[in-house]
């Protein structure tokens, strides 16, 4: 990822920083942005959880079969987080 570049995977953007997360809420999306080193994701029946470590609000679940480079989300938040 080059320097002030986005990447939009589902409803998350990736930055070299932070992962930008919109979470549903009950009078619209609010966006979060959570660093790497934060990121937690986890596989769950064929979706792709993530979640904040410091928040338990930030939780964003989306279908790792139609999520098109789904799974790049849980191998950068691992080479991230170990770096910092």
């Amino acid at each position: 990822m080059k320097q002030n570049q986005r990447i939009a995977i589902g409803n998350c953007e990736l930055t070299t920083d932070c992962l930008i997360v919109s979470v549903q809420g009950w009078f619209g999306a609010k966006r979060h942005e959570v660093p790497w080193p934060r990121v937690h994701t986890n596989v769950v029946n064929g979706e792709l959880v993530i979640t904040d470590s410091a928040s338990s609000r930030v939780r964003v679940a989306m279908s790792m079969r139609t999520t098109y480079n789904a799974v790049t989300i849980g191998l950068i938040a691992a080479s991230r987080g170990k770096q910092q």
